[in-house]
């Protein structure tokens, strides 16, 4: 086994604390960002607008995507009974 010389220690020992500084920032930037989000407005214009009438009326949805449509249900039926007659015709073959 070779022994490190001092400046091969101090070499390694430099690398160490970049990776460390490094992580470091990185996740104050992070912390930073989750902070600065949950103190934030949810989001600006329209989007906004339903979002804080959502949360004030205790509303349970979301301003991205909503899946209630009037149809829906009969949709997933008509779905349902094609899948089961498709099984049907597999077996038989």
């Amino acid at each position: 086994m070779k022994l490190m010389t001092l400046s091969e220690i101090h070499q390694a020992v430099q690398n160490l604390l970049k990776r460390v500084l490094g992580l470091i920032v990185g996740l104050s930037a992070a912390a930073a960002a989750v902070l600065f989000a949950a103190w934030s407005d949810p989001m600006p214009g329209v989007l906004g607008e339903v979002a804080r009438h959502n949360l004030a009326e205790d509303i349970d949805a979301t301003t991205l995507l909503y899946t209630e449509h009037e149809g829906l249900h009969d949709l997933e039926e008509d779905l349902r009974a094609a899948k089961e007659s498709f099984k049907l015709t597999q077996a038989r073959r």
